[in-house]
């Protein structure tokens, strides 16, 4: 053996390598050598792409390879080990391809002329090999696999065992590609039918299980005919088995191929699928979101083509899908089913019929319209519930505000109604929608004469019922003119009419004081004269709402009581309430709760909406304490133990809310009722209190922005304008997150308000004291702090009320700037309208701290003459503010004026405490009268029923009764 060769040491490689580097022909060896070997690179990586694509067609004809593919199919878990062999065999060929291309490429004529030492291009040319499966692609059936043919050798002419891939055209290799797919996707439906045909147990579900881990690659194969024909039976199998599941898998999975035809969908029967994901686990729990997404994708699926008449079988499952997608609040998807359920219809008249019905009973009001302007109001002949059908229309559009009224109007006019007659009360109620909304005389007036031009008249029964609502509309609005208009037209035509119209136009009379011609005109007219009995009461009510806006409440139970003994009426719940709330507004809580005991004694029920309304005008309205009010709810359980639910405990949570801490403990022990529709959540409501209720209950929870997003979707949605709704939106903004940054989407809404006519009053009062009251700066700044609030809302042309006049007055009384509190005073007395400075609480009580502290005797005298010539001459609140501040001047040096502001202090307290027991006398002597004269009634009803009871007895003495003759 040879001794081996010296190494060359370090020194000499690196003498060489400066060498070779420091001349231009060694640089340009290796630049060349490095292309080449990038060259050969990326030929090696196209050539390992091509046999991955084709590894399964080296060396074997048309024939073996779908013998090859066949075997895949059947043989499972072998084509694991065939794979991979094929794979080591594939490495190797990738070897001998790419040095025999590699030559190639290197001619001069194949010279690349990309720049290949560019970092973007060596990572398109490192690619590595993907791994092999370690799992069957394939489910192993149940039936054993056929033998297999022995494998061809490679004969002599192909020049080796590589020659086939470079003699076989890429055309012949796709068409054998083609062939051998469509020979195991047959293959597929073959096993998939003999386990269909096998009476196993397990069949089925190696069958579903083969079914839905192939289908992938099947919307493109030519076998997706017989996919679709086997998938119907297997489809069927699954549901005379109870396979719901599965069924509805396996037409899940179809519908993902793509759009359908209407008849193959038919075949898969989906109705009772779609009713088996429907099912509810109780009968008043609804069934789940997902479930009803998985339901409506199987029921709207996308045909290609439609055959009329072939879906009834649908009809069943979409009603009750329709359903559970009302109960889960899902507007637009309900709208989608309806429209593929009508289509579906048997009878079209009963499913629109049907769809009035069930959208009136889930409060999807505006479905209602719009299905009754689209279909209903076009059919031909609609008999079948045609009263209840309309009653629900008429219903719906009262319940979203009069919406839409003249398109209503037109579709009574053109449709066609049983007898050609409609009812009059359906016109009614809908002026009387229209007028609660707008309260504009010309609006009225224009859609009553739309009303006429379109022969609307002509169709009711009794036309005069719709005169006699616009008198009535007209005397409200105190439209003098209008009203005697339309009462002479009406005399004219219909004269059995004009006592109903004199009753109609007693409000006017009312309205201008005239009394005497008032009780006369009732004197004359008896319920038994009108036309119309039933408006008699009505008529009174109207009378006795006015009475009470200028008498107290003691004169105005006083009539009330007259017009019951006179007539011999019944209380009704208006009266009630109106007494009720005057003795409210005047702080009378005694009698109050007398006048309610008295119209329980009478036979009148106290029901828990009654008592509700008089319990939220004592919270809101009037600022009764919470103490106060829970005395006042624990009376009315004692009158009736049923005048308290839901609506009662979330009055009284909110009042504890607003009283402060020191009633957190209510709320805690009764937690938040929500009585109201989950569509005001939602925003998908025109009912004003409900979405002032949703608004408020979303405040009360710090949700702000959920809050303004209710206000923002019920606008959208079409619910008339609330000043109240609109204060709580402007309310949540300033409390937003970002309280710095809501003062400007407030005033943004508020301005919107504003241009479209609205009345922003409230709204602007929250914006201003909130402004206010979250402002901390030394005097001069709070100042001017209110000095620009104000300039930025006359800007835009936005009055501010006496209200937040007021109040800022007292803002400029704390801070000590007293002569301008007196002129802010002065300047909210004027906008108000009042002949005086007294002209609220607020007000006086801003005034009487100015005037002590300026020592202005004068101003504090004049002060309270008007106050003793107002409605607040026996207010308790004004009677302590005035003690307080004679407490606080009597502290100051002695001096002349100040002698002579508590002199003037002391008389105010003396008059309002004289004029406060007078009131208390005069009350406790109404009290005893009418507690003689219930008395009287009583004894005349125990002595007039004595008097028949002794009658009966002298008649039963006269010897016994005659038998009784029976069967003539």
């Amino acid at each position: 053996m040879s001794p081996p060769l010296p190494l060359p040491s370090k020194a000499a490689l690196r003498a060489l390598r400066s060498i070779a580097l420091g001349t231009s022909c060694a640089i340009g060896v290796i630049v060349e050598d490095r292309r080449r070997r990038i060259s050969t690179l990326h030929t090696a990586v196209a050539n390992k792409q091509k046999l991955k694509a084709s590894r399964h067609y080296h060396q074997r004809s048309p024939g073996e390879l779908a013998w090859q593919l066949d075997d895949a199919v059947v043989i499972g878990c072998n084509l694991q080990w065939r794979e991979r062999e094929e794979y080591e065999l594939g490495k190797h060929r990738e070897a001998e391809t790419t040095d025999h291309t590699s030559s190639e490429n290197t001619a001069p004529g194949n010279k690349d002329t990309r720049d290949l030492f560019q970092e973007t291009h060596i990572p398109n040319l490192l690619q590595i090999p993907p791994q092999i499966p370690t799992q069957p692609l394939l489910q192993p059936p149940l039936i054993p696999p056929p033998p297999l043919p022995p494998p061809l050798q490679p004969t002599a002419s192909q020049n080796g065992p590589f020659g086939m891939i470079r003699r076989v055209p890429a055309k012949y290799r796709q068409r054998s590609a083609a062939i051998s797919l469509r020979e195991s996707h047959g293959a597929l439906i073959i096993s998939i039918e003999e386990l269909l045909a096998s009476t196993n147990k397990e069949s089925l579900d190696k069958a579903v299980s083969l079914f839905i881990s192939n289908s992938s690659a099947i919307p493109s194969s030519p076998r997706l005919d017989r996919w679709l024909e086997v998938s119907v039976r297997l489809s069927e199998e699954c549901q005379r088995n109870g396979r719901w599941e599965e069924a509805s898998q396996i037409l899940t999975t179809v519908i993902g191929f793509g759009p359908m035809d209407e008849v193959q969908y038919l075949a898969y029967k989906p109705s009772p699928i779609i009713e088996f994901h429907l099912r509810r686990q109780h009968p008043d729990v609804p069934c789940s979101t997902e479930s009803v997404n998985l339901a409506a994708r199987l029921f709207l699926l996308k045909f290609k083509e439609r055959h009329p008449g072939c879906g009834a079988s649908m009809e069943a499952s979409g009603r009750l899908l329709l359903l559970e997608a009302l109960s889960a609040q899902r507007a637009k998807l309900t709208q989608y089913i309806y429209t593929r359920l009508l289509g579906w219809a048997e009878n079209p008249e009963t499913t629109v019929r049907w769809a009035i019905h069930t959208f009136f009973q889930h409060n999807d009001h505006k479905n209602v319209i719009k299905t009754f302007l689209l279909q209903y109001s076009r059919m031909q002949h609609p008999n079948e519930n045609f009263n209840e059908t309309m009653d629900c229309v008429i219903g719906s559009f009262e319940a979203l505000g009069g919406l839409k009224a003249t398109s209503l109007l037109e579709a009574l006019a053109r449709m066609e109604c049983p007898g050609d007659k409609l009812r009059t009360r359906w016109i009614m109620r809908l002026l009387r929608v229209y007028w609660t909304r707008h309260e504009d005389m010309s609006k009225i007036i224009e859609l009553f004469e739309k009303a006429v031009s379109l022969g609307l008249l002509e169709k009711v029964s009794h036309p005069e019922g719709v005169y006699l609502a616009l008198i009535e509309f007209a005397a409200q609005a105190g439209n003098r003119d209008v009203a005697y208009s339309y009462a002479d037209k009406l005399i004219r035509a219909y004269p059995a009419t004009k006592h109903d119209v004199a009753l109609k136009l007693v409000v006017l009379k009312a309205k201008a004081g005239e009394w005497d011609d008032v009780f006369q005109t009732f004197r004359q007219v008896r319920a038994d004269d009108m036309a119309e009995p039933a408006g008699y009461g009505p008529a009174f009510f109207v009378v006795l709402q006015v009475f009470a806006g200028s008498h107290s409440a003691s004169e105005t139970q006083d009539l009330a009581m007259q017009f019951i003994q006179d007539t011999g009426s019944e209380f009704h719940a208006f009266m009630v309430t109106l007494v009720a709330n005057k003795y409210g507004e005047a702080r009378d809580m005694n009698g109050f709760i007398s006048w309610l005991e008295l119209c329980s004694r009478q036979g009148f029920a106290l029901d828990a909406g009654l008592c509700n309304s008089v319990l939220s005008n004592c919270s809101t309205t009037w600022k009764v304490p919470f103490r106060t009010l829970r005395w006042i709810q624990s009376k009315l359980e004692a009158i009736n133990p049923s005048c308290s639910d839901e609506v009662t405990h979330r009055i009284l949570s909110q009042a504890a809310h607003r009283e402060g801490k020191a009633f957190k403990a209510f709320n805690r022990a009764r937690p938040k009722a929500i009585a109201v529709s989950k569509l005001a959540y939602s925003g998908r409501s025109a009912n004003n209190r409900e979405i002032y209720e949703a608004m408020n209950q979303e405040l009360m929870s710090g949700k702000t922005a959920s809050a303004i997003m209710i206000y923002k979707q019920a606008i959208r949605f079409g619910m008339s304008f609330c000043s109240h709704c609109l204060r709580l939106a402007v309310l949540a903004a300033l409390r937003g997150k970002s309280s710095s940054s809501g003062a400007g989407p407030a005033f943004s809404m508020i301005q919107d308000a504003h241009a479209e006519g609205h009345d922003v009053g409230p709204a602007v009062s929250t914006y201003i004291k909130y402004q206010i009251d979250s402002f901390s700066g030394n005097p001069a700044d709070t100042i001017m702090h209110m000095r620009n609030l104000i300039s930025r809302l006359e800007s835009s042309q936005i009055v501010v009320g006496p209200v937040v006049l007021t109040h800022m007055a007292e803002i400029c009384v704390k801070v000590g700037h007293h002569e301008k509190a007196i002129s802010l005073c002065k300047l909210a007395a004027d906008r108000s309208g009042g002949s005086h400075l007294c002209f609220s609480r607020q007000s006086f009580k801003a005034l009487a701290s100015a005037y002590s502290q300026l020592l202005d005797v004068q101003g504090m005298n004049s002060l309270i003459y008007d106050m003793s010539k107002s409605e607040f001459s026996t207010d308790r609140i004004l009677l302590s503010h005035l003690k307080s501040i004679h407490r606080f001047v009597k502290k100051g040096d002695p001096s002349d004026a100040r002698g002579a502001l508590l002199e003037g202090i002391t008389r105010g307290i003396e008059k309002i405490t004289k004029a406060r027991a007078e009131i208390l006398a005069q009350g406790q002597r109404i009290s005893q009268a009418a507690l003689r004269i219930v008395g009287d009634a009583v004894a005349d009803l125990e002595k007039s029923n004595a008097g028949r009871q002794s009658t009966t007895e002298s008649i039963s003495s006269e010897g016994p009764a005659r038998p009784m003759v029976v069967g003539c």
